[in-house]
């Protein structure tokens, strides 16, 4: 890797606007006032907004050609949903007060928040062994926050709690992009960010799709060929390594099993289940890429933090920044500068 032209690029990606506002997200999302449903309330909204990845834009699937589903329009409609969201105080205030409200009463959601806050000293990745633990622990409380959530939700949608619709079982949608990313500014230094936009990202710059031809940054060659190019530093067998192993953890089963059950239609090839293990690649990759960042880069960090009165250096805040620009060039402006850094992701040893 160029070190001089990373470390340049990461100069410019800090001096970007956004930089401001995450700032504002981080001095807000306090971890002591996660039991506070005043402050719950803004932080379920303000996050949710910011990060267009808001709880109240939700699904419970539909169904096709039932002709007994007339609408509040007196419509009947080809397809209609499994069970209806309500539309009272919907994206105002009284949504994210009642989910605030649901979610410190529910022991779950308690008890998951006093671990993470006990621990939260320890939540830097520091590259060596227990790192593992870590990542894996991460991993799970975006995975459990996200079933707590998506049952907050149902409880103020009225679903029957018997989660069984006309043969379909009715559960909300996922929503684990707001989870990771509401955990993530309450603990910036622990938890992956995840979006369409940072997986696309990583797709291309593990070499996920080969027929694609990645974008800013870095120069791809064929996967196959490791010499001289990104994919040198990321080889498959260590991602699907580490994915097994935490796959196998004894907890992590056990949530993957509850997301098997939530499975909204049976055959989809698209299904709850699938979505929290695109997630655990996902934070597998964001960290071999920061592991690698952390250990070749020595200048000042991408995206330093100001959290809690101290400045923080979050390997989810550096990944989460290289995968975007891996994605897409940040703007039309900048397609100049991008030009000149193609080969900055470019591995040379």
């Amino acid at each position: 890797m160029n070190i001089t032209a990373f470390n340049n690029e990461l100069k410019i990606i800090n001096k970007k606007s956004y930089q401001y506002g995450n700032e504002i997200l981080y001095l807000m999302a306090d971890p002591q006032f996660l039991t506070n449903q005043e402050r719950l309330t803004g932080a379920l909204w303000i996050i949710g907004r910011a990060y267009a990845a808001s709880p109240q834009r939700r699904s419970y699937g539909t169904i096709k050609e039932d002709a007994g589903y007339v609408n509040a329009a007196g419509e009947t409609l080809k397809t209609h949903p499994i069970w209806p969201v309500r539309s009272a105080n919907d994206g105002r205030e009284g949504f994210f007060d009642a989910l605030a409200e649901t979610l410190c009463k529910d022991s779950d959601y308690l008890n998951l928040f006093t671990t993470c806050t006990n621990v939260i000293e320890a939540y830097k990745y520091d590259c060596l062994e227990n790192d593992l633990q870590k990542l894996t622990d991460s991993i799970l409380s975006v995975l459990k926050f996200n079933l707590i959530l998506s049952h907050a939700i149902e409880t103020f949608d009225k679903v029957p709690s018997d989660h069984n619709f006309k043969n379909y079982n009715v559960f909300c949608s996922n929503h684990l992009s707001f989870s990771s990313k509401f955990l993530h500014f309450h603990f910036p230094e622990r938890v992956f960010i995840i979006d369409n936009f940072a997986r696309e990202g990583g797709n291309l710059l593990f070499g996920d799709k080969k027929d694609k031809k990645p974008l800013a940054f870095y120069e791809a060659t064929s996967a196959d060929k490791f010499d001289n190019t990104v994919f040198s530093a990321f080889p498959k067998e260590d991602v699907t390594q580490l994915y097994n192993k935490i796959c196998d953890h004894k907890n992590v089963q056990i949530v993957l099993e509850v997301y098997e059950k939530r499975t909204r239609v049976p055959d989809s090839t698209s299904n709850d289940t699938s979505s929290a293990k695109d997630y655990i690649k996902h934070c597998i990759r964001s960290y071999l890429l920061g592991k690698h960042i952390k250990s070749h880069v020595c200048e000042a960090p991408i995206n330093q933090i100001k959290y809690g009165g101290r400045v923080l250096s979050s390997m989810p805040r550096w990944t989460d920044a290289i995968l975007l620009n891996v994605k897409a060039p940040l703007s039309k402006a900048e397609e100049k500068h991008l030009a000149s850094v193609t080969d900055i992701y470019k591995i040379i040893y």
